[in-house]
């Protein structure tokens, strides 16, 4: 029985921080601007596994701004062209806070901590329910 309890109580809290989590993520949404940006060159960087390329991406906030922003995502080749465009959103006021203009780099984080909190509610409500036949 108690097992039961500590699995929907932890498959709870993980849920309130999903849901907190989607929620910072659709106000950042909301508020954010879209803007583009280009590949200007690569920042190379050794590994005991190799060397891998990051995008150096340069982005116009406004006529009078423009910043750099380095790619998440090291590849062991060039996987992007110089003068490549892609997508980016910011929080006017919060420039250094931006990030792709992709999905799963807005809403990944929230989205696996859904995925974990419903594992734990499933298995502690199955738990509870077939608590007979254990």
């Amino acid at each position: 029985m108690i097992i039961c309890i500590l699995f929907i109580v932890i498959g709870a809290v993980v849920l309130a921080f999903a849901l907190v989590a989607f929620r910072h993520a659709t106000t950042f949404v909301k508020k954010g601007r879209c803007v583009e940006g280009a590949v200007i060159k690569f920042v190379e960087t050794k590994d005991e596994d190799g060397v891998y390329y990051y995008p150096l991406f340069e982005i116009t906030i406004s006529e009078k701004e423009t910043i750099t922003y380095r790619g998440m995502n090291g590849a062991t080749y060039k996987s992007w062209k110089i003068g490549q465009k892609a997508a980016f959103i910011y929080v006017p006021g919060e420039v250094p806070h931006i990030r792709r203009l992709r999905y799963w780099s807005i809403f990944g984080f929230p989205l696996v901590l859904l995925a974990i909190a419903a594992d734990f509610i499933v298995v502690g409500f199955g738990y509870f329910l077939l608590k007979a036949y254990f």
